[in-house]
């Protein structure tokens, strides 16, 4: 039972995919990601030298992931110093643009060019990796669209909808109210950055959820406001929608000016009498253009 010559070995290898950061299946889009899959082993032949080799597959379409029109490889030889034991393939890649997508590690080992081992499932949660997405929608909570007053106090809503969250774990989503004109922060009396949190768990991968925000918009007549927004897991990075010019993400605060005049005198002087006429130009500014106004 123990002749080597007389015997076959049949190697089964798994594998568990987690991001450098987060060190769980969530990674940001729009920066470096560096993913670790590690992959465990069993009944190699020791003093053997095999060949593991990774490739980074669309969930979507079960197609590889191309990043600048280029697959996602890596591969890594080692002699197997016992039957069983794991080894840590690392991917280091740019994900700017893959935003709401998922991928999958596929992995397969090799000795002397001949197959003997994979691990290739594309509904495996643990060899997966989400990318999550955010989109804002800013609403006044009286107007309920997305035009306030210049008043003392106003109320807006931000809802944050989600994609390609991992159900289950708790998130914050941390918002900043910003100047569209300066694209600076807002401030409130004290000089604090106006910001809000929320947080909240995920039911399912996509959904939302709302931000609120209250301030002072006395002196912002004439200007509007921008609602930046980042997801966040385990104080960790996930999610960033942060659009200046995005309309959706945007309040604004509208500013009038009047002039009146006398219809006979063309002036702001009028005549004692029964009939009088005067006409007042209103100036505006800040409108949303499309809707209607009274």
């Amino acid at each position: 039972m123990e002749n080597k010559d007389q015997t076959i070995y049949f190697p089964e290898i798994h594998t568990t995919a987690t991001d450098s950061e987060t060190a769980d299946h969530l990674t940001l889009a729009d920066s470096r990601a560096v993913i670790t899959d590690t992959v465990t082993y069993t009944n190699l032949l020791k003093g053997e030298t095999y060949t593991l080799s990774g490739v980074l597959m669309d969930k979507e379409t079960g197609k590889e992931l191309l990043v600048d029109g280029e697959p996602v490889t890596q591969e890594m030889a080692f002699t197997a110093g016992r039957a069983s034991g794991t080894k840590k393939l690392k991917f280091e890649f740019d994900t700017t643009g893959l935003a709401g997508k998922s991928f999958v590690v596929y992995e397969t080992l090799t000795l002397e060019d001949v197959e003997v081992a994979e691990h290739k499932d594309i509904n495996d949660e643990g060899q997966t990796i989400h990318i999550p997405a955010a989109q804002t929608t800013a609403t006044d909570d009286s107007s309920k669209i997305n035009v306030s007053e210049a008043k003392k106090e106003v109320s807006v809503t931000d809802t944050v909808a989600y994609r390609n969250l991992v159900p289950g774990k708790e998130y914050t989503v941390r918002g900043t109210a910003v100047d569209k004109e300066t694209g600076e922060p807002l401030t409130d009396a004290d000089g604090n950055e106006l910001v809000s949190t929320a947080k909240f768990t995920a039911a399912s991968a996509d959904g939302s959820v709302d931000v609120k925000f209250t301030f002072d918009g006395t002196a912002m007549a004439g200007r509007s406001v921008v609602f930046f927004e980042n997801v966040y897991y385990t104080d960790k990075l996930i999610a960033v929608h942060a659009d200046i010019d995005d309309e959706a993400q945007t309040v604004h605060i509208p500013l009038i000016f009047t002039s009146v005049k006398d219809k006979d005198t063309d002036s702001h002087m009028s005549l004692a009498g029964s009939d009088v006429t005067l006409t007042d130009t209103v100036a505006y500014r800040n409108l949303v253009p499309g809707k209607t106004y009274t």
